[in-house]
């Protein structure tokens, strides 16, 4: 369960190994691909390039990726793409997962992150909500194992009046940013 995994991230023994992300990725999103068929979304990673193989723990990189990609498919709206980018600039490595959906309010941005937190817009739009403690996961995932970041945008398509987010489509995006000097050459317990 998820729970475990939380509790288990800071006493763990990684295992690092050189892995294809462009493949963990393509499999993150087959995987994932019935889930999104059922709400009609359709998950688009044409643009996850090939890049070369990084030492990472490879089970937890596909909790996070596997996370990212089931919220975007939980929060977008039916019909809706999910679109996944991978690239290198300059030895940064950065993954991406975009949505449009329910979006994030931006007093919830950092708190997202935090164990068991959940936004009243999941109510507002009555969907099924977790634990609360996948995007800690992910968090942890990227800064404590990867020593990565990872951030997020969310913002209205188009500009309406007043303060409801409810029926406002928004493009979220999660973007998970790696050394690869950091990645590569770092000695690892």
């Amino acid at each position: 369960s998820q729970l475990s995994y939380f509790t288990g991230i800071h006493k763990s023994r990684w295992d690092y190994n050189s892995v294809d992300l462009k493949r963990l990725i393509a499999d993150c999103c087959d995987f994932m691909a019935d889930t999104a068929r059922n709400r009609y979304i359709h998950i688009d990673y044409s643009d996850v390039q090939t890049i070369d193989l990084l030492l990472i723990e490879k089970g937890w990189m596909k909790k996070a990726v596997l996370n990212l990609l089931h919220n975007a498919c939980k929060y977008s709206w039916a019909g809706r793409n999910v679109i996944v980018s991978l690239n290198e600039q300059k030895g940064q490595i950065y993954f991406k997962v975009k949505n449009i959906g329910i979006g994030i309010p931006e007093a919830h941005k950092e708190r997202i992150f935090e164990a068991y937190f959940r936004s009243q817009l999941e109510d507002d739009h009555g969907i099924r909500t977790g634990t609360g403690i996948g995007l800690t996961i992910v968090k942890n995932a990227i800064e404590t194992i990867h020593k990565g970041k990872i951030s997020v945008t969310s913002e209205p398509l188009d500009k309406v009046s007043g303060n409801s987010m409810v029926n406002v489509p928004y493009q979220t995006a999660f973007t998970i940013t790696l050394d690869r000097d950091v990645l590569n050459k770092r000695k690892y317990p």
